[in-house]
């Protein structure tokens, strides 16, 4: 993948590319960036960038030998490790390399319910398991296949069980030469800390508005207003911009559910939020997930009306004469409650949660928040 090919980040670009012409190639580094913030899609970049025989002062050249075999993800001195649903105790990533290296070059913005549903396997959660730590040992203690580095990328290792983990500490530790171990990860967190403390941190930010407005141009060739506005319902996520360009017509939808939703909890009108429910609840979990990133967007533009900041605010027409009237009932008091209650169920209807109990308990949490605030 060529650097240019990823949204945004220039600066960690050149510096990604300064280290490896300096030299100064750390042997162990954790890309960490939350979902959606290109940090697969920028590693598989500095990754042909290393092994480019041909490097440019701001890229690769992508036509030589080894950028054409990392395009490919099929060059014999990188290989990769990532969370997988074992069907017998001693498998391992290679076992899955195909529908792993299919999910990739298909889009490098891969997220884990996307790759888990490449699989087949959507209700079940992955998990790299200490045959797999001894697997990326047994392949770096080897001599590189074209002499040069030979990298070991470890995508999701919040997913590395304990034992896993333990067993590669020790390689992490005492690397082999001219070897480079990289960890992509979302969740620093959920990583054990002596796995932390022997890497170096690559941290990847969430996309700014404008590298997703332009990226979304690229892609899409869309109007610049309308790529805009998408950008700004993203939260940094440029998935999430790109399902909701992908289903641009879902907007107005969104807003009508989001409205007569609001109506609805603000009466305390039971059995008209039943019908809602009921009517959410059939139109399956990707719009699901459009409307809840559709309503935090909203609530987040009430803040910003509430706050003064009137040229921030990038909706109109209807949406504008609604958010007037309904921004009263978004305070300081209950902003992160709403973001924190929406997030959930985002992340719950991910997981296949059942969406007439997800969304009925989230109404009434909204319920019991509009009619907290104090008139």
């Amino acid at each position: 993948m060529l650097f240019r090919s990823v949204i945004g980040h220039h600066e960690i670009k050149n510096k990604l590319i300064k280290s490896v012409n300096n030299g100064r190639i750390s042997h162990a580094q954790l890309f960490l960036g939350p979902e959606g913030s290109g940090n697969l899609a920028m590693v598989l970049a500095y990754v042909q960038y290393l092994f480019c025989v041909d490097r440019k002062e701001d890229d690769s050249c992508g036509v030589c030998p080894s950028c054409l075999k990392i395009s490919k993800l099929v060059h014999p001195d990188v290989h990769f490790s990532f969370p997988f649903i074992a069907k017998k105790k001693e498998d391992i990533s290679n076992n899955y390399i195909v529908p792993f290296r299919d999910a990739v070059l298909n889009d490098p913005y891969l997220n884990l319910i996307k790759w888990y549903a490449e699989l087949g396997e959507e209700k079940k959660q992955g998990i790299i398991n200490v045959y797999e730590s001894a697997e990326i040992s047994k392949k770096l203690s080897l001599k590189a296949y074209e002499g040069g580095y030979k990298v070991s990328l470890i995508w999701m290792p919040e997913n590395l069980n304990i034992p896993a983990a333990n067993k590669l500490l020790k390689i992490l530790e005492e690397p082999p030469d001219k070897t480079v171990i990289i960890l992509v990860a979302n969740e620093s967190e959920k990583m054990l800390k002596t796995i932390l403390s022997r890497t170096q941190l690559v941290k990847i930010p969430r996309l700014r508005n404008e590298e997703i407005t332009n990226g979304l141009i690229d892609k899409f060739e869309m109007e610049h207003d309308l790529a805009e506005n998408l950008a700004a319902m993203s939260d940094g996520n440029y998935l999430i911009a790109r399902e909701n360009a992908l289903n641009v017509g879902s907007v107005n939808e969104n807003f009508e559910l989001f409205r007569d939703w609001m109506r609805l909890c603000f009466k305390k009108d039971i059995k008209g939020v039943t019908g809602w429910v009921q009517k959410i609840a059939a139109i399956g979990r990707e719009k699901q997930k459009h409307f809840l990133t559709y309503g935090l967007h909203l609530i987040r533009q009430c803040a910003v009306l509430n706050y003064g900041v009137e040229n921030l605010v990038n909706m109109g027409g209807d949406e504008r004469v609604f958010m007037q009237k309904f921004a009263p009932y978004i305070t300081h008091k209950n902003l992160q409650d709403y973001i924190s209650s929406f997030n959930l169920a985002y992340q719950h209807i991910q997981r296949n949660a059942n969406p007439k109990i997800l969304f009925t308990d989230l109404s009434f949490e909204v319920l019991i928040m509009l009619n907290s605030v104090e008139k």
